[in-house]
């Protein structure tokens, strides 16, 4: 089965970057996670994300991944992001990590 993504990178560096986000996304880590598009989300990582190959709309290959929120108000909210949208991580005080 084929995947798709929004984007996907095949450059080292944006990898590493990548890689480094995954390091601040433990299973169970409650965050708040700021988005390029100045939006925030927040909730408890429900698994803790990895790198997966995909193909972008022009069919180039390269790495992504998501990561799953649980809402910290509402927990039958479930939050799917993008890892590249992410600009930063903050952790919420008093989690279970």
């Amino acid at each position: 089965m084929i995947q798709y993504a929004p984007h996907v990178y095949s450059d080292p560096l944006r990898i590493a970057l990548l890689e480094a986000l995954l390091g601040q996304l433990a299973e169970r880590e409650r965050v708040v996670l700021v988005l390029q598009s100045g939006n925030r989300v927040a909730g408890t990582v429900s698994a803790r994300p990895s790198l997966q190959h995909f193909f972008d709309h022009n069919e180039q290959s390269g790495v992504n991944a998501t990561v799953r929120l649980d809402d910290l108000g509402r927990c039958s909210q479930q939050h799917v992001v993008w890892l590249d949208s992410i600009c930063e991580v903050l952790r919420v005080p008093g989690d279970t990590a």
